[in-house]
């Protein structure tokens, strides 16, 4: 048991090494073996998440890049689609733009 607490109090400052925010205490220390959690200024480590929670994660992560992709291939359809509308009304434009101002110089 108490081989035990050291490798943890050793795994706990090799963490807090790590991490900018943790500060290794020994009330932190006596928190995660309670808890089982790191809490971090409102943010909290679970140090035994299982890999469910991470492929549940990434899962999730893929789902919502995937989403994104779609709404910014709509979109760039719908601004092509705006675009070529714009583009034909100023031709438009022009051409009767030729029609209506035309110099008198180009007569002689």
């Amino acid at each position: 048991m108490i081989n035990n607490l050291r490798v943890l109090k050793k795994e706990l400052k090799s963490f807090a090494k790590r991490v900018k925010n943790f500060k290794y205490t020994e009330s932190a220390l006596i928190t995660f073996l309670l808890t089982g959690l790191i809490e971090l200024t409102g943010v909290s480590f679970n140090l035994f998440s299982a890999e469910n929670e991470i492929q549940a994660q990434t899962k999730a992560i893929n789902t919502s890049i995937t989403s994104i992709k779609s709404d910014f291939r709509f979109a760039r359809h719908e601004n092509n689609k705006l675009l070529k509308k714009t583009n034909l009304e100023l031709v438009k434009l022009m051409e009767q733009g030729d029609h209506v101002v035309k110099s008198p110089w180009s007569s002689w």
